[in-house]
């Protein structure tokens, strides 16, 4: 049986859910910054980005990159975890936008980063965050997809 856009969406936001609780327990692990978040969100970009295994390889070998005075343990599993979601978070996205769209071109694609879902629109050139409505200009360095969700060109690596 097919599925339809409201249990798409409801998988996705059981795998956000699930993300946030990972970058959660990633956040009680590491020493606090300036900023709530900040250093788990940085992991998170970086192992995103280079994979982790890289990410671990650095955090071993330069600490203080990601302002540490030491790497953490049970960082690994975390990483793991966090990226597999995102993996599953962009493919659901993927899944709900062809399903919400019907096949028609699409304008704004919805994704998800750090746990947060937004609508990119290369047209009008802005990100408009859907949990508040927030809208920014797209950076430069964020181009959405062709071929569905793989954000970054690292993706498989760490497998």
């Amino acid at each position: 049986m097919a599925e339809d856009a409201l249990s798409v969406g409801r998988k996705l936001d059981a795998a956000r859910a699930s993300y946030v609780r990972v970058r959660e327990r990633l956040n009680a692990l590491l020493p606090q910054a300036s900023g709530p978040h900040e250093i788990a969100d940085h992991l998170l970009s970086y192992a995103e980005e280079f994979g982790v295994e890289k990410t671990l390889a650095d955090v071993e070998a330069k600490p203080g990159h990601f302002d540490l005075k030491a790497a953490p343990s049970g960082l690994r599993p975390l990483l793991e975890q966090a990226q597999e979601l995102s993996r599953e978070c962009d493919l659901l996205a993927a899944k709900f936008d062809k399903l919400v769209h019907g096949g028609l071109p699409v304008v704004t694609r919805t994704m998800c980063h750090l746990g947060r879902m937004f609508e990119l629109d290369q047209e009008k050139g802005e990100m408009r965050y859907l949990d508040n409505g927030e809208r920014h200009p797209i950076p430069p360095d964020l181009v959405a997809p062709d071929d569905g969700r793989a954000r970054s060109r690292e993706r498989g690596r760490s497998r």
